[in-house]
């Protein structure tokens, strides 16, 4: 047994920010789909059936010792995904992830993995075994990180013992290290696994055992009655706000959006906080949110407050403030609609008793002071609380609030979303860095622009992304299916200026709006957002519109971990083929193809603008 320490790092309590890019070793996902026409099983099985047959059909492919990291049956489609983690030796395999998708008879649909199978080689070896002791302590492993990252601190001190080992750094919370194993160049090292929370980032990263090194670096932050600006109204700009009466979806939010649930007593709120989000302004930065300052609503639970946008954000924070709470309950109702559900790992303190892990709440800061300019949206594994800050835009006068901003929080929630999608609820590594890191920006950009969308919009029209903060938008064109307004294709992203993951985001919304247009050409247009088959049925959105996001959040789940454009341009048209049996293949390939991800093109910005035969 390792032995658990808990060291004590003092540091300045001074606000801290890094802006780190994530890096890691690249590993080759493989992918297997079967044919729909070899799937011969008819009986219905159950999820502990579905998990035993994943873990038995990776066996028969793979000499591998796995774990199930999580598992959960999509209740609109019937597909089981099951999540794994490889073992060696005991220790995980830190980026040995898989996944298995099945139909609700058992029958394998897809199939993905990054696992190690090459022979085994550790730099230390004793009497001919594998060395698994650590030359690296986790107090200087600890160290490493706390160095690399620049955080000042003065001296470091041994507290008491806990498992797993955690270091305390000054305010901050407690960074547990676990021993992993992960790959890199070919062969297996021994790291120590850190996950350290330091205000505007949330750190996980893997030091190497021996050297020192740090190996790799993710960050999960990715940079009643209520007056608000309602679903459909993007900013201030785009409309007036509106008194919404008990706008919550009923299946999505039983409880309302205001009652949380200790055991069996409910207690309503008549401040911004429930069962899905806490929302307070937190003008010093800091960590704490629980006592931090939110509205009372008046009489009869009306939260109506003035919002005068001649003066400066700090002036109507109230409005604010509910604004954001609105638009993270009906962003959690609207998805869970479309399938981000309490298994899924949506964010929620009371599961109700429908799986997942609960306590995970969003935390939504609004008017954040650790920062202006920009939102930010940390997401932990699931049963962990992620955290949204959004901050006060200085580019206008006067400066604007990015809390009215409908596009930048659904932007930042969406990347929980993803998150916690892709890979799994109990992996939030998936979406780290480069073509994967990039799609994470994308999707919260697409989310946002086709919610801006009505029947009266047209596959003409264009949209920004943070026109109301800024003045003038923050990504380099406007989402456009015309060439000459947006002329971003896949080989963008390997132009030196793409390189950052906003960039690469870019492109792949610009790819996902000629999708999306496609669709609603086909299929057409429908309102009401809400208005879908229920949850339990087989049947799936017939609208263009709606079953776009359908088929992008089906997509997330099927796709493998750290998945390249092509990787979740194949799941997409895969969660077609699972919910319509394939119906809309030429409207999606040619969206894909028109910016560069036809069937020829490869990882790493390889383009080709051909479909399928069937599809000329």
């Amino acid at each position: 047994m390792l032995k658990s320490l808990l060291f004590v790092l003092s540091v300045t309590a001074v606000p801290f920010t890094r802006n780190l890019e994530g890096f890691g070793p690249n590993v080759q996902t493989h992918t297997i789909e079967f044919p729909f026409s070899i799937l011969s099983k008819t009986s219905e099985i159950s999820l502990t059936d579905a998990q035993s047959t994943a873990l038995e059909s990776f066996k028969q492919k793979l000499p591998v010792d796995l774990k199930i990291s999580s598992a959960y049956q999509t209740k609109h489609n019937k597909v089981y995904h099951v999540y794994v983690q490889q073992l060696f030796e005991g220790l995980e395999v830190a980026n040995g992830v898989g996944a298995c998708h099945l139909d609700r008879y058992g029958n394998v649909i897809s199939m993905s993995h990054s696992f190690y199978v090459k022979p085994v080689s550790l730099l230390t070896f004793q009497q001919d075994q594998f060395a698994l002791e650590p030359k690296l302590n986790e107090k200087d492993a600890l160290l490493t990180l706390v160095n690399y990252i620049g955080l000042p601190y003065k001296n470091v001190n041994q507290n008491s013992f806990t498992s797993p080992v955690t270091l305390k750094v000054d305010h901050y919370p407690e960074v547990p290290a676990v021993l992993k194993m992960i790959q890199n160049d070919g062969s297996l090292q021994l790291v120590w696994d850190l996950v350290f929370d330091i205000e505007s980032n949330w750190f996980n990263a893997h030091v190497d055992a021996e050297t020192g090194k740090v190996v790799s670096l993710v960050d999960w932050v990715s940079h009643a009655t209520f007056n608000v600006y309602p679903l459909g109204t993007n900013d201030p700009d785009s409309g007036p706000r509106q008194l919404l009466v008990d706008p919550e979806h009923p299946v999505a939010s039983p409880l309302g959006w205001n009652t949380q649930r200790k055991g069996k007593k409910d207690t309503v709120s008549p401040y911004t906080l429930g069962n899905n989000v806490y929302a307070q302004s937190n003008p010093d930065g800091g960590e704490s949110w629980r006592s931090n300052h939110r509205p009372k609503a008046a009489k009869g639970q009306v939260f109506d407050y003035p919002i005068d946008l001649e003066e400066d954000p700090d002036t109507y924070t109230d409005g604010a403030i509910v604004n954001l709470f609105y638009w993270n309950n009906i962003i959690h109702d609207l998805f869970y609609v479309y399938g981000f559900t309490e298994e899924a790992g949506n964010f929620q303190d009371n599961n109700l008793g429908r799986g997942g892990k609960g306590n995970d709440a969003v935390v939504a800061n609004a008017q954040d002071g650790s920062g202006l300019n920009n939102a930010n949206f940390a997401t932990p594994p699931d049963g962990q609380r992620p955290r949204m800050r959004m901050y006060v835009w200085t580019q206008t006068q006067p400066r604007r609030d990015g809390d009215l901003e409908s596009g930048i929080i659904i932007h930042e929630y969406a990347h929980g979303i993803s998150t916690r999608l892709t890979g799994g609820p109990a992996n939030s590594n998936c979406l780290g860095w480069g073509e994967a890191g990039g799609m994470g920006e994308g999707w919260g950009d697409i989310f946002a622009t086709i919610l801006r969308t009505t029947p009266n919009t047209t596959r003409n029209d264009d949209f920004g992304m943070g026109e109301y903060s800024n003045g003038v938008g923050i990504r380099p064109y406007k989402y456009s299916t015309d060439q000459k307004t947006n002329p971003q294709t896949y080989s963008y992203i390997r132009k030196p200026a793409y390189w950052g993951v906003h960039p690469k985001g870019s492109v792949w919304a610009a790819t996902l709006y000629e999708v999306f247009w496609n669709l609603v050409d086909k299929h057409g247009y429908e309102p009401g957002w809400f208005d879908v088959p229920s949850s339990t049925d087989d049947e799936y959105p017939t609208a263009g519109n709606k079953l776009m996001l359908r088929l992008i959040v089906d997509g997330l789940k099927l796709q493998p971990c750290s998945p390249s454009f092509v990787d979740a341009r194949d799941a997409i048209i895969l969660a077609d083929k699972i919910n319509t049996g394939g119906s809309n293949l030429c409207e999606i390939y040619k969206g894909f193809a028109k910016r560069g991800l036809g069937v020829k093109a490869r990882s790493g910005g390889a383009e080709d603008f051909s479909v399928p035969e069937e599809c000329q």
